[in-house]
């Protein structure tokens, strides 16, 4: 059903039941997952004014730095700064996004942006970005630049990882929304060109959970549609595009969200999206947890295209099938399952928290 017959005071008081469920599971979610917790919290406040909903996840954040959960962590306390302006807050963001400038040495653990390092080193003196040949498609000249590259023990093995540089080009155009300094600004556009010219599905527009090599530009792992980041990258384009007024962002936010809602293979007859409803329900892992990630990237999109009807109304029905399926097919009490069409399987934290952001998204879309 496309319409939504709550009032908004009833959408508030569901999703705030459902963040209370989720309180249940908090010692043992763990990782990132902990951080898409806490972002819903903050996500809610922000919506609803409610700030005493926001959890605190200092203590959270991974060490040592340049830990691939980082990211997702920054990006939480980005939601929490949207609504306390905490200037501490955006200072710690700020630092996080730095580390990622600090080539790290040969470890499993660490990250760098790709950069070009003559420009770099001279904007930035004393700094050691990753020095290794850029990769260059001959057709379009695109490179990794911008990209988020993990270093293993092995000379010139450097892997560009997908996940992480989409959730950088979300966070630097977060950053620079709420920070006159260009470095933001450029690198969200940098990243978002990696993106672009090297992570999407040639078919479908939609970003390719994948790991490329960033000296052959060959993809060594991965390689198929990730919804989670399609929606982060959503998130992030339509930030960016906000930010400059570039049709070009803007236009792929557009067709990425578009395409994402109305691709068959990943909804059923009734529209209702059925990703990971064919695995093992009682299993906790990341394409079940985290497949209300792309509720999460419609929302800034709709809150970012103020003036676009057409598009407004397809993401408000599209979220409004969604809600309903978790409430009437997929609910018992204010626990919700991981099969969106039904019927409930549960109680699992994978589901609560796949479901937060689609309850959340419901306040956000219907005015």
């Amino acid at each position: 059903k496309p319409r939504n017959l709550f009032k908004k005071k009833d959408r508030i008081a569901i999703a705030d039941r459902a963040l209370n469920v989720m309180l249940e599971y908090e010692s043992i979610i763990k990782g990132n997952q902990a951080a898409m917790m806490n972002s819903s919290f903050a996500i809610f406040a922000y919506l609803t004014g409610q700030q005493s909903r926001i959890r605190d996840s200092k203590a959270l954040l991974p060490k040592p730095e340049n830990h691939p959960e980082t990211l997702w962590y920054s990006i939480e306390m980005m939601y929490r700064y949207q609504v306390t302006t905490h200037r501490l807050t955006l200072y710690q963001c700020k630092e996080e996004w730095r580390t990622l400038f600090r080539t790290p040495g040969h470890n499993n653990h660490g990250l760098s942006c790709f950069v070009t390092p003559d420009k770099y080193w001279a904007e930035n003196p004393g700094c050691s970005p990753l020095t290794v040949p850029f990769y260059r498609r001959q057709s379009n000249e695109a490179t990794f630049a911008g990209g988020i590259v993990k270093t293993f023990h092995y000379q010139n093995d450097y892997r560009v990882l997908s996940t992480q540089t989409v959730q950088f080009m979300a966070l630097s155009s977060y950053l620079a929304d709420h920070i006159k300094d260009p470095d933001f600004l450029k690198y969200a556009i940098l990243s978002a060109t990696c993106i672009k010219n090297c992570m999407l599905d040639s078919h479908t527009t939609l970003v390719l959970d994948s790991v490329i090599d960033a000296i052959t530009g060959t993809v060594i792992g991965g390689g198929a549609v990730s919804w989670a980041l399609t929606g982060i990258c959503i998130e992030g384009l339509s930030v960016l595009a906000s930010v400059t007024g570039d049709d070009t962002w803007k236009s792929l936010s557009l067709s990425m969200a578009e395409s994402a809602m109305n691709l068959r293979g990943s909804h059923d007859a009734n529209g209702i999206f059925s990703v990971g409803s064919n695995s093992i329900l009682h299993e906790n892992d990341d394409l079940k947890a985290q497949k209300g990630l792309l509720n999460r990237g419609l929302l800034v999109a709709y809150r970012r295209n103020p003036s676009n009807k057409d598009f407004r109304d397809l993401v408000r029905s599209y979220i409004n099938v969604q809600y309903n399926a978790l409430l009437d097919l997929a609910s018992f009490g204010d626990s919700y399952g991981v099969n969106w069409g039904g019927p409930y399987v549960g109680p699992y934290p994978h589901g609560q928290l796949a479901a937060l952001d689609t309850l959340i998204a419901a306040i956000g879309v219907n005015d």
